[in-house]
């Protein structure tokens, strides 16, 4: 059984070198080249990605902008006057119809 487990590790072991000397054979031709697309790729990604995210953000920052403020400026004018509103119309109401 040990000498099973030693065949194992050393047919692994082979099989990871062999891997090895593979990438090293398929990257050693155009290592700059591949740089190159490496980084153009996550340039372009980036691009897309940013693109993306301002059609998707800009107009939730404005909706949310706009709300803030209504709720700063708006909101207090709206309910004063609501209230003023209120208060002269049971005013006017109280006032007896012949006066």
């Amino acid at each position: 059984m040990n000498n099973h487990f030693g065949s194992t590790v050393s047919a692994c072991t082979r099989q990871i070198n062999t891997d090895r000397l593979n990438s090293i054979e398929l990257t050693q031709g155009k290592p700059m080249l591949s740089l190159f697309l490496k980084l153009a790729l996550v340039l372009f990604t980036l691009v897309v990605l940013g693109t993306a995210l301002k059609i998707v953000v800009l107009p939730l920052a404005f909706v949310a902008g706009l709300l803030g403020f209504l709720a700063q400026y708006a909101l207090p004018i709206a309910l004063v006057g609501g209230v003023i509103w209120l208060i002269r119309r049971d005013r006017s109401q109280k006032r007896l119809p012949g006066s």
